[in-house]
């Protein structure tokens, strides 16, 4: 389910308990979906309470359905939805619920996919389900990349607008796709996190109210394997929201505890390898999308220049453009499986602009002398200013700066290379920012004269003079050149508007 920060109070109950409000977190139609018969996904639940709309889940052993934890309190986190209460329909079957197992770490709260508190809970069936097999649970971290499909019998809608309030009727069950951004709340990133998480694009779909516990269906080969289960999101299932999932591979243990299946010695397959697209000079991080049982060992080669792999994640910033296929290999004991990965590196078209300068130029050395440029460069997209190397060129002066996470340079003295414009997490959000940069007591003086500039005693009223400069981030390069006029009433020289 989905729900503005997190949580969203949905009245059901108007039968038995008609002062009852159970939490349910948001989620949709699976918005931008497609409906199907609920006979094509059998094991995909639909949970209900006093004849309405609970939850999704997912039928996970012969008479265990998993879905989330949120499901079963109210708004003042109390216990809202008993053992019994529970009417879960599979394949066009209906069966009662005996026991519902929440999580250990779950705790019920205002708030809710709270990192570390594994929003789930096991339903257990009076029976057996007959004709219905199980769906497999996937045991290692589903691949950032990796496209998922989503499933629910929650709210729908449209993207352009988000959850519209309507639910498919019984029969039919709501299927759509996203692609797997993250660990964590975005826009952080935390490999460990109980939560992955999607942003809702345009040409996606995305889980809304009453899909909450639903799965996402990860497909390796020719099987499918659950890898999450719908927690919540923010805003009304619109486009440019956000939404997570509960990790199964992290509870992968504890559902076997209840259900008695132990995850089979999956042998490694490649989820969907499809080829990438990178910017020369630009970071670049990839998740290989393997599944398999643990332990498991996971092997690149042929990577291009800049790039390196560790744990399951391809990183770096690519230094060559081109096209480059990339050889993967996995293996554990019940097998292996190699696949190539296709990487097309491509360049962006680096510019450099000064709008201002000031440049003071007394004689060869002085504490005086500097240099002021401000202007704008292209840094190309999803750019992390994180430990970048600058390198600024004036003739045959060069001074180099690195850069920390905030586009500000850690460099020593009185010289700096500052990067400034707005984030998004750790990127900047557009391709092109505002430089400052400030050389002070440092000997490019000799170079000034070389090209032409004479010390402010000798300089005349009105004098021009060019000025080239060439910054280079991490090897890639962008030059301009500035017209410099002397302003003798300061003995300095300026940008002329």
């Amino acid at each position: 389910m989905r729900f503005r920060d997190y949580i969203k109070a949905v009245t059901f109950a108007v039968f038995a308990y008609p002062f009852l409000l159970i939490a349910e977190e948001p989620g949709t139609r699976i918005i931008d979906g497609t409906p199907v018969s609920e006979l094509q996904y059998p094991y995909v639940a639909k949970l209900k309470f006093n004849g309405e709309i609970l939850c999704s889940g997912t039928l996970v052993g012969s008479r265990h359905v998993l879905t989330a934890g949120h499901c079963f309190f109210d708004s003042r986190n109390r216990r809202a939805v008993g053992d019994t209460d529970v009417v879960v329909r599979l394949g066009g079957q209906e069966f009662q619920s005996s026991k519902v197992y929440i999580h250990p770490s779950y705790r019920p709260r205002s708030a809710a996919c709270v990192e570390g508190e594994t929003d789930a809970a096991i339903v257990e069936l009076v029976s057996t389900v007959g004709g219905i097999n199980p769906v497999a649970l996937l045991t290692s971290p589903v691949p950032i990349g990796a496209t998922l499909v989503l499933a629910g019998h929650g709210t729908q809608g449209e993207g352009s607008n988000g959850e519209d309030g309507t639910v498919p009727e019984d029969g039919i069950v709501n299927l759509g796709s996203t692609v797997v951004e993250g660990f964590g709340n975005p826009p952080e990133q935390n490999s460990s996190s109980t939560y992955f998480y999607w942003t809702f694009d345009p040409g996606e779909s995305n889980t809304a109210s009453g899909d909450s516990g639903g799965p996402a269906f990860l497909t390796s080969g020719d099987q499918i394997f659950l890898a999450g289960i719908t927690c919540g999101g923010d805003g009304n299932a619109e486009h440019g929201t956000y939404s997570l999932d509960t990790r199964v591979d992290l509870m992968a243990a504890w559902i076997g505890s209840i259900t008695g299946a132990t995850p089979g010695n999956t042998a490694p397959g490649f989820a969907g390898v499809t080829a990438q697209n990178a910017t020369q000079g630009t970071l670049f991080s990839y998740t290989v999308p393997v599944t398999g049982s643990q332990p498991l060992t996971l092997s690149v080669t042929d990577l291009p220049e800049g790039l390196s792999f560790d744990g399951a994640t391809i990183s770096g910033t690519p230094s060559q453009r081109g096209t480059f296929n990339i050889q993967l290999s996995a293996s554990n004991s019940a097998g292996s499986a190699a696949a190539t990965l296709t990487l097309i590196v491509t360049g962006f078209d680096p510019s450099l602009s000064i709008q201002k300068a000031l440049l003071q130029f007394d004689f060869k050395g002085s504490s005086t002398d500097f240099l002021d440029l401000t202007g704008r460069i292209s840094v190309g997209p999803k750019f992390s200013p994180r430990s970048k190397k600058v390198t600024v060129r004036i003739g045959r002066f060069s001074k180099q700066f690195k850069l920390g996470p905030d586009g500000e340079s850690r460099a020593s003295g009185k010289s700096y290379f500052d990067l400034v414009g707005p984030f998004k997490g750790k990127f900047f959000r557009k391709s092109e920012v505002k430089y400052f940069l400030t050389l002070e007591r440092v000997p490019f003086y000799d170079e000034l004269a070389t090209l032409g500039f004479p010390m402010s005693d000798q300089a005349v009223e009105g004098q021009e003079v060019p000025l080239p400069v060439t910054v280079s981030i991490d090897g890639i390069e962008s030059s301009a050149t500035a017209i410099l006029r002397f302003r003798s009433r300061d003995a300095r020289w300026f940008v002329p508007k």
